[in-house]
C-alpha cells in the first residue's frame, strides 16, 4: 500500500536563497499505476545455467536462466532469474532476490497466468511482481518490480518470446515548494536501473520529476513530467535539479541560468471543475462561444473522427440521446479530430448518422485547437458540461453505451431542480 506522504517541510526541507533541498519519502510498491512513460527492461532467457547459481528447485522440466542488475552504479544488486517453462504447461518463476545463488531460500514471486485471445488463437501471458532488497551504502531499499511475459507462441510478440519484462513499481514521493506554491511530486526511475542519478554517461537520463501542477491528483505527461537532468519552467521561473542522490532521497532545486518555456498542463476536468472556455467557428459558419452562449443548457462536447470505428459504433447512441433530451435542455457540440482537406468526408459522416448539432473542424487532426485545449487525444471522448458556468458534470464510462441515458436523465433532473431553486 502506498503511504500518503507529508509535505517536504514536515521532513525538514531546507530553503535558502540559492537552493532548496528536497527530501522525498520512499514508496516501495504501488507506484506503477500512477506513473506514465515507463520503459520496461528485458531479462533475456537462456538454457545455459550461470556459474553463480548454486542451488535450484527440484523437478525442473525446462529451466531458462537470466540476470539483471538493480541499484547504484557503484555497487548494484545482481539478480538471477529462473523460469521453468514446460511447453503446454504452466510456467514457474523463481528469483534469487538475496543474491546468494540459491533459488530455494527466497520468497516466491507473484506469477499469475492471464489467458487472452490473439489474432491467431488463444494464448497465455504471465503477470507478476517481486521485491528486491537493494543496498545503498549501509542501508537497503526494498524495490518492487512488476513482471510480464508474453506467450512465446504468439507471433505478434515474436521479438519478446525469449524474455521477461520488468518495470518499476517503486518511486520517491513528497512535496516541493516552487515560488509561492507547494506541489505534490514523484521521482520516477523510468528505465528501472535502480539508480536515481540515471544512466551512466548521461546526467539523470531516464529519471523524471513528476509535478502535479494543476493539482488534480494525477501526473500527466504534458506539462507535469520533467527530465531530472534538464531545466524546467513552473510558474514562469526556470529551475534545475542538482545533487541528486543515487537513492533519490534528496536533491536540490535551484533557479537555472538557462531559460526554457513553460508547458501548460492539461486542464483539470474532474467532476465539479470548470472546463476551458473557447470561441470557434462551426462548419456552417456560426460562431460557437462556449460555455457562455449555452446558459441554462447542458452540453455534451463530443470529440470524434470520421475514420474512427468506435465513433461510428457509438454515434447512434449519442444521436438518440440528443433526440430524446434536446427539448429538456440538452445540446451537443461536436469537435472533429480529422486531418486537413477531408471536410467533405466529415460532412458525409454527419449526414450518415443524422448529427444535427454544430460541428467544429479545423483540419488539425489530434492537434485540433479544442482537442489541445482539453488535452483530448483519443476518440471518441464525450464530456458533459453545464452551459454558462462550464462546470464538468460527467465523463468517461458514465457517457458510454447504456449508461449515457441514465447519466443524462439524472444530470438534467438535478440541473432543472437547482435552476428552479435559484
Amino acid at each position: 500500500m502506498v503511504a500518503v506522504l507529508v509535505a517536504a517541510a514536515t521532513f525538514g526541507m531546507a530553503v535558502c536563497a540559492s537552493a532548496q533541498t528536497v527530501h522525498l519519502k520512499w514508496v516501495e510498491s504501488g507506484a506503477a499505476g500512477r506513473m506514465s512513460a515507463v520503459s520496461p527492461r528485458t531479462v533475456d532467457l537462456s538454457e545455459q545455467k550461470p556459474p553463480q547459481v548454486r542451488r535450484v528447485p527440484a523437478n525442473l522440466i525446462n529451466p531458462l536462466y537470466g540476470a539483471f542488475s538493480l541499484g547504484p552504479a557503484e555497487s548494484p544488486a545482481h539478480v538471477q532469474v529462473l523460469l521453468d517453462a514446460p511447453r503446454g504447461k504452466p510456467s514457474r518463476l523463481f528469483i534469487d532476490a538475496n543474491g546468494d545463488g540459491d533459488f530455494t531460500n527466497d520468497p516466491v514471486p507473484q506469477w499469475e497466468p492471464h489467458p487472452y485471445q490473439g489474432n491467431q488463437g488463444r494464448y497465455t501471458e504471465y503477470v507478476g511482481g517481486v521485491t528486491i532488497p537493494v543496498p545503498f551504502g549501509a542501508a537497503r531499499l526494498a524495490m518492487r518490480l512488476t513482471l510480464h511475459r508474453f506467450d512465446p507462441a504468439d507471433p505478434t510478440r515474436a521479438g519478446l518470446k525469449g524474455a521477461i519484462l520488468y518495470a518499476p513499481d517503486y518511486a520517491r514521493e513528497g512535496d516541493v515548494q516552487l515560488g509561492a506554491k507547494t506541489y505534490h511530486v514523484m521521482l520516477l526511475d523510468a528505465l528501472t536501473g535502480g539508480d536515481f542519478r540515471g544512466q551512466q554517461g548521461a546526467a539523470a537520463a531516464g529519471v523524471f520529476l513528476l509535478i502535479d501542477v494543476n493539482g488534480n491528483g494525477v501526473f500527466d505527461m504534458r506539462g507535469e513530467m520533467y527530465a531530472a537532468g534538464q531545466p524546467f519552467n513552473i510558474g514562469g521561473t526556470t529551475y534545475a535539479i542538482t545533487r541528486l542522490t543515487a537513492s533519490g532521497e534528496t536533491f536540490d532545486i535551484v533557479k537555472s541560468p538557462v531559460r526554457v518555456a513553460e508547458i501548460p498542463p492539461p486542464p483539470d476536468l474532474r467532476i465539479g471543475k470548470i472546463a476551458p472556455a473557447f470561441t470557434k467557428k462551426a462548419m456552417d459558419g456560426a460562431t460557437i462561444r462556449f460555455p457562455s452562449a449555452y446558459s441554462g443548457k447542458l452540453v455534451l462536447l463530443s470529440f470524434w473522427a470520421s475514420d474512427c470505428g468506435a465513433c461510428a459504433t457509438e454515434m447512434p447512441d449519442l444521436v438518440k440521446a440528443y433526440q430524446f433530451f434536446h427539448e429538456s435542455g440538452l445540446e451537443v457540440v461536436g469537435i472533429s479530430l480529422d486531418p486537413a482537406n477531408v471536410g467533405s468526408q466529415v460532412s458525409a459522416f454527419t449526414k450518415r448518422f443524422g448529427m444535427p448539432w454544430p460541428e467544429i473542424y479545423d483540419g488539425k487532426w489530434i492537434q485540433a485547437d479544442v482537442a489541445q485545449l482539453y488535452f483530448v487525444h483519443i476518440t471518441p471522448t464525450v464530456i458533459l458540461i453545464e452551459g454558462g458556468t462550464g462546470k464538468v458534470l460527467a465523463a468517461g464510462a458514465d457517457l458510454r453505451g447504456k449508461s449515457m441515458l441514465k447519466t443524462l436523465a439524472e444530470a438534467l433532473k438535478s440541473h432543472h431542480k437547482s435552476t428552479a431553486n435559484r
